[in-house]
This record gives C-alpha cells, structure tokens and sequence, in this order.
C-alpha cells in the first residue's frame, strides 16, 4: 500500500526507520560544518529552498510531527494537523533565520522524538489519527514517511554544501646550497 502522504512505497521496518531518523542530525551537522552565512542562504534557483531554508523547513516538521506523535499516542483517533509548508517558510521568514540555530532546534527536537519513539511498544505503532488531507494515518505511516523524507532533503544538503577542498599547499623550493 502507498503511503497517503506521498504515494510512494515506504519498505523500512521501524528499527530501520528509526536509523534513518537518528542518522539525520549527525549527516546535517556534517554537512553544514563550517558553512558561512551565504552559502547556507544561497539558493541553488530563485524557486527552490537553500540548506539553510532546508533545515528550517525540518526543524518545522519536527515540531509538526512531535505533536502528531503526541495526539495518536494520547487520544484515540485524534485529528492530526496539516501544515501549508511555503507558508510557514515565508511567515516563519526561514532566509532570516540562523541556520545554527536551526539546526541546534531540530537536533534536540529529533533526539528526544527518536527516544520516545523507541521506548514504545509494538502495539504502539498500529495506533493512528485522522488527517485532514490525507485520512487515517498510523504512527508506523508518519515514521516510514518520515525516514524518507529525512532521506531526500539530506541528500539535497549534502549536494548543496559539497565538502569544502583544503588549500593547495606551496611547494617553497628550498634555496640550499652546498657548503
């Protein structure tokens, strides 16, 4: 069955979900190491987000997707929020923002999701709410979801913010002369 959310086939066990979503931040934090101001607010086109609006954008869905969290696992067949995400980019003024600080939100965002997510039990990821868009969803749905979501906008960084090469180093020709 297709995933509600993006129609694509999700084929992750909740253990290898989990990876993905634990894996993210540390691949973030790599690839956005030493980065200054503007290249982390370069676009790579007028139209499409750059790694520092990518980061926003995720810090965002965790927070979306926490208090999704939150909803299934507390009220039984709660109603689960929808997010119009280029609104919340230009409201939340996302080219504005510090990517550091972005990245420090969703990185302890993340971890402390991926840590209840792990306490849960089995029976646990059967649980689901309703939403408005896309109907019923069960946690095990937003997770799978999420790991590939996860996937995508990190391989996108990582493409943007390709790892810087060292300087070239001299060759000083030494001037020695035999004694």
């Amino acid at each position: 069955m297709s995933c509600p959310m993006c129609q694509r086939e999700h084929i992750y066990t909740i253990p290898e979900a989990l990876a993905v979503l634990s894996s993210t931040p540390r691949k973030l934090a790599r690839a956005t190491a030493g980065l200054g101001p503007k290249r982390a607010a370069a676009r790579p086109e007028p139209d499409k987000w750059s790694p520092k609006e990518i980061i926003c954008h995720l810090c965002d869905c965790e927070l979306v997707y926490g208090f999704r969290y939150r909803k299934i696992l507390a009220e039984p067949e709660a109603a689960l929020v929808a997010f119009d995400q280029n609104a919340w980019a230009d409201g939340l003024h996302y080219r504005e923002q510090s990517l550091n600080n972005a990245l420090a939100s969703f990185i302890a965002l993340r971890n402390g999701h991926v840590a209840l997510l792990k306490s849960l039990p089995e029976e646990t990821w059967n649980k689901g709410g309703v939403h408005a868009e896309y109907g019923n969803l069960t946690l095990r749905q937003l997770i799978c979801h999420l790991a590939d979501h996860d996937r995508g906008h990190t391989a996108r960084v990582e493409s943007l913010c390709p790892p810087r090469k060292p300087p070239k180093k001299s060759k000083a020709k030494s001037k020695s002369k035999a004694r």
